[in-house]
């Protein structure tokens, strides 16, 4: 056994918080000594399975079975949350977990963004270094980015801390605005109950942006939220609009929160 490899068991952290990581991360399981590698698709738990290793380079690797497969008669479980490319796309995975079953992670995985037990100052610090970082990079749509990989799951642990920082920086127009233009089409996309409202306020702030492509950017994230209650919020951002084709996006987003039939932006 690698002892350089920490042991999940050793985390100290509650099962549910358990995180394969990214799913390029290759998570091993030990049972006895039988190495067995997690493998699989983000998007669904049925495209996961486990996959004996080969003895040796030679050798092809052996049988694949669903992870809660893996150990039969073991009386625990585990279970593993793996990062999808794409927020609201998480899956969970029931794993053994007993005498002779032991899960690791190569040494240059790890949970993806900060730890848990980060300070509020350490916690501005972490996401003001990947906003600004993010400032020469080349952002896509539909293409995950430094941005969504670091900040959504700072969001989704910490959303409480970071709330009055995000509001200070993105609203206040503190950083670049390509950069805060993809943290908040990344924070519209989020499938995440306890930051719903501060998510939505935030980006109903972002409408009154100075910088275009900031609001246009908080239009497109109100329209992936679909909420009904941005509604007076983008409203008044229809009537001081003054450029033609936002003002052609806020109303079509309108339409959609108002659920006028046919009318939908995602």
């Amino acid at each position: 056994m690698n002892a350089g490899r920490p042991q999940l068991a050793s985390q100290g952290r509650k099962p549910q918080e358990f995180r394969v990581g990214d799913s390029d991360t290759a998570w091993e399981c030990f049972v006895g000594s039988v190495r067995w590698t997690l493998k699989g698709d983000t998007l669904s738990p049925k495209f996961w399975f486990v996959q004996q290793a080969a003895p040796d380079p030679l050798h092809e690797s052996g049988e694949a079975k669903p992870p809660d497969q893996l150990a039969q008669g073991q009386q625990g479980t585990i279970q593993l949350q793996v990062y999808s490319e794409l927020p609201g796309f998480d899956v969970w995975l029931n794993a053994p977990r007993g005498p002779g079953v032991s899960w690791e992670a190569p040494a240059e995985a790890g949970t993806r963004g900060v730890q848990p037990d980060r300070s509020q100052e350490e916690l501005e610090q972490y996401v003001r270094g990947v906003l600004e970082a993010a400032r020469e990079e080349y952002f896509a749509d539909g293409m995950e980015s430094s941005v969504s990989r670091e900040l959504v799951p700072v969001v989704e642990r910490h959303h409480k801390q970071i709330a009055e920082f995000l509001f200070y920086w993105l609203a206040g127009e503190k950083g670049d605005p390509e950069v805060t233009a993809e943290a908040l089409h990344w924070l519209g996309l989020m499938d995440h109950a306890p930051s719903r409202h501060w998510r939505r306020r935030l980006l109903e702030r972002c409408l009154e942006a100075s910088s275009l492509t900031v609001r246009d950017a908080a239009g497109i994230g109100l329209a992936a939220m679909d909420d009904p209650q941005a509604v007076p919020s983008v409203n008044a951002a229809i009537e001081r609009e003054s450029c033609a084709e936002l003002r052609q996006l806020l109303e079509r987003v309108l339409a959609q929160l108002e659920g006028r039939p046919g009318w939908r932006c995602f």
